[in-house]
């Protein structure tokens, strides 16, 4: 993880857990999902390429996930966070592409965060 999206979720998550918090929503799942672009290595088999994305998108969901976690503004809430946390992998499945339909890779490599809401 970057430095600037490490100060990015130190700012935000602890304001972002908060607001969830105060909400008159029941909060049943935060999932932190991890994407790839769709490069690999040129030659690769197509179903190696989604394969080895998988393995990057799983672990950079999880880091972010971990890192979120251990931050000490949201110690008070990580018993309410514990069950509600969850990490996925998407490999290079949702790519983010421009108005020409041609992929962005590095805006492509992510972490989205989602929250579902009974």
């Amino acid at each position: 993880m970057g430095p600037g999206f490490a100060g990015l979720l130190s700012d935000f998550f602890p304001l972002f857990v908060k607001a969830l918090r105060e909400t008159k929503q029941e909060i049943s799942g935060i999932q932190f999902q991890g994407h790839t672009s769709s490069y690999w290595k040129v030659g690769d088999e197509e179903a190696d390429t989604y394969l080895e994305n998988m393995k990057l998108s799983v672990a950079r969901a999880q880091a972010a996930l971990q890192f979120c976690l251990d931050l000490k503004r949201v110690a008070p809430n990580r018993p309410w966070l514990t069950q509600r946390l969850v990490s996925a992998g998407f490999s290079d499945s949702k790519p983010i592409v421009d108005q020409d339909n041609q992929e962005d890779q590095a805006r492509s490599r992510r972490v989205s965060i989602a929250v579902n809401v009974d």
